[in-house]
């Protein structure tokens, strides 16, 4: 179409979390086996649903950890990722962090309780960005 940019529409199923793997102790499944099941139920909905993707990528694809591996490694090296560990709340129905929340609070999204989490991991420098980010935010809010 005429005064349109070209778009490559990109959609997919993230099967890493607590919420899959205890959907799938529920169903009495392999994770894995889970996963493959709901991704296949997303590329129906969107056929359903009429809705074109170019991409439909799975986190458990071996082409999307290359991908992932080779964004982390550069980030690494330009110093923009670091090792910490976090200890917060957490819902796993909503994949949500709340920072506002004590231990059991309830989510602010849909109402169950938090847990307690603790993890050690990788984070990106996001500050790193900020100014940069902060002036694309103002020049796309003037438009």
């Amino acid at each position: 179409m005429e005064g349109f940019d070209p778009v490559v529409f990109t959609t997919g199923s993230d099967e890493h979390s607590r919420k899959v793997e205890r959907a799938a102790k529920a169903a009495d499944l392999d994770p894995e086996v889970y996963a493959g099941k709901m991704a296949a139920e997303f590329v129906n909905q969107w056929k359903t649903l009429e809705i074109d993707f170019d991409h439909f990528i799975r986190t458990s694809d071996p082409k999307h950890h290359e991908t992932v591996r080779e964004l982390f490694e550069r980030c690494r090296k330009n110093g923009y990722i670091y090792k910490g560990s976090y200890t917060g709340q957490y819902c796993v129905n909503d994949e949500l962090y709340v920072n506002e929340a004590g231990p059991g609070d309830p989510c602010p999204e849909c109402g169950r309780p938090t847990e307690t989490v603790t993890e050690e991991n990788y984070f990106f420098k996001l500050s790193a960005f900020q100014e940069r980010l902060l002036e694309l935010y103002e020049k796309i809010r003037s438009l």
